[in-house]
């Protein structure tokens, strides 16, 4: 069993506009969303461990994110867009939940090695919870890295600050 990473998108506009938010194709990184996904990938790289499957929200903003990490980060593994991992939006909120199904694809790939995902806000928790953690408040934030470890504890590590934290069942 190998670790999952788990990184919500960088700043997009929608997280500056809500009105942005509602269409997908204006929803794209600001530039300080590009430098989280950068510096994510960098810190990716860093860590030494590599990455064997790439799972991403079909959003504009989660694949944009997703490129910029996969390619500082120097993965060479496909990008798998998934459409289980949309957001779950405040005027739609029959999307975005993490299915047993969905978080057992999940865990299944990470019997096989180490899984980087790219998905949003609700996701994040709704995926976490399938594993009996909850996600930290300092998790949930922009480009931030989220590491489930073989023994489900969770590590974030948030290249802007160079900072670690762990936290756990």
């Amino acid at each position: 069993m190998k670790n999952i990473v788990i990184v919500r998108h960088g700043e997009s506009e929608g997280n500056l506009d809500e009105e942005r938010c509602r269409d997908d194709s204006l929803n794209f990184l600001t530039q300080r969303g590009t430098l989280q996904a950068q510096l994510a990938g960098i810190t990716l790289k860093h860590i030494g461990f590599p990455i064997d499957s790439v799972l991403c929200s079909p959003m504009l903003r989660a694949r944009q994110t997703c490129s910029h990490i996969v390619q500082n980060a120097d993965i060479k593994t496909q990008i798998q867009i998934m459409n289980f991992l949309q957001e779950c939006r405040l005027f739609d909120s029959t999307t975005g939940l993490i299915t047993l199904e969905a978080a057992d694809k999940i865990k299944q790939l990470r019997m096989e090695g180490n899984v980087l995902v790219v998905m949003h806000y609700f996701s994040m928790n709704s995926f976490i919870k399938n594993f009996g953690l909850e996600l930290h408040w300092r998790g949930c934030e922009n480009a931030v890295l989220n590491v489930i470890s073989p023994d489900n504890t969770i590590t974030y590590i948030n290249g802007n600050k160079s900072h670690r934290d762990s936290y756990g069942q």
